[in-house]
């Protein structure tokens, strides 16, 4: 079976940022959160669109980067967005509840 053009992992991890992106600018506007990340907060602090424009330049750069490599590195890269993935729901979570109930 050949490989998929974007790995099904790629899909997964940019639509998790993807969420988090549309949550927090949601969360952020209605006042009820801040942004945890203190380098992506640096963003937020100057306005939506270089926020917007940090987050989608910090997700798609390294997604697209690793699909270059894909073709060469198959296994290798495959386990590094399923780590990245885990990695990112870990931080997520532990984030909500720092945040929510820390």
């Amino acid at each position: 079976m050949p490989r998929p053009r974007i790995a099904p992992e790629s899909y997964l991890l940019a639509a998790l940022c993807l969420i988090d992106l549309l949550l927090t600018v949601y969360l952020v506007q209605a006042g009820v959160a801040v942004e945890a990340n203190p380098i992506l907060n640096i963003y937020l602090q100057a306005g939506l669109w270089p926020f917007i424009g940090a987050k989608l330049l910090l997700t798609l750069g390294p997604l697209t980067a690793l699909e270059l490599l894909r073709s060469r590195r198959p296994g290798f890269v495959q386990r590094a967005l399923r780590l990245a993935i885990g990695l990112y729901l870990l931080l997520y979570t532990v984030g909500l509840w720092r945040v929510n109930l820390g």
